[in-house]
């Protein structure tokens, strides 16, 4: 990006930019930046669509030699939301002072529910974006998850059985200053989600993205609005 002379179009979702700090990545304040924002499974289905309509995108992927990537369950996302989870939620003794004794029952609850839906994912192998809904509705007990802004943190929680003041205290805060002194690899003044907060992003991923074309479905809708 940096070799091009401005104007220069970047798509530039958060998710993508949490290890930096824009004051000290100049080059992003000459271009144009875009960041649509795309979250939930409904950008699962409105890619999956596209890819499925685009009239010649099989030949011309022909020509380009470039294989359309098919929608799969993604083991990736799952793993990797599945190892986030389990050490900074279901594991971590830190959450176990945030709540009071009611709310606490239910955390262990929430955290028993987490487990048992990681473990059963890889059992369901899901051979469709229809199996991986069925397969998460089934798991949460209703289609409450698909609803605007469910997945968002902290309210994923809620859909585990924490009320919503609860989800609040056991997310915390979304940044804290880094201490430079411990982290000696940090600069000063780069933020960086904490990590229960980072966990439940990868939970709404996981949720979100279980099933469908492999990759970040945000980063081909804010191409395709880069390229209008």
């Amino acid at each position: 990006v940096a070799s091009f002379e401005p104007p220069v179009s970047m798509a530039t979702p958060p998710f993508n930019l949490h290890d930096y700090n824009a004051d000290e990545m100049p080059r992003f304040a000459q271009g144009e930046q875009v960041n649509v924002a795309v979250f939930g499974p409904a950008s699962t289905v409105a890619v999956t669509r596209l890819m499925r309509q685009i009239d010649g995108m099989d030949d011309l992927s022909s020509v380009l030699g470039r294989v359309l990537p098919s929608s799969r369950y993604d083991d990736f996302v799952v793993r990797k939301a599945r190892e986030s989870v389990t050490e900074f939620l279901i594991n971590n003794p830190e959450l176990d002072g945030r709540l009071p004794r009611d709310g606490q029952q239910r955390l262990q609850r929430a955290r028993e529910r987490l487990r048992a839906f990681f473990e059963s994912c890889p059992r369901a192998r899901p051979a469709s974006l229809e199996q991986w809904y069925a397969f998460v509705d089934r798991s949460l007990g209703g289609e409450q998850w698909r609803s605007p802004g469910a997945l968002h943190v902290p309210s994923v929680l809620r859909l585990f059985g924490l009320e919503a003041h609860e989800a609040e205290a056991v997310a915390g805060t979304k940044f804290a200053r880094a201490d430079c002194a411990a982290a000696g690899e940090e600069q000063p003044g780069t933020r960086r989600p904490e990590k229960v907060w980072r966990a439940l992003e990868w939970l709404g991923k996981a949720l979100a993205s279980g099933y469908g074309p492999p990759g970040a479905t945000s980063d081909l809708v804010n191409l395709v609005f880069l390229l209008e």
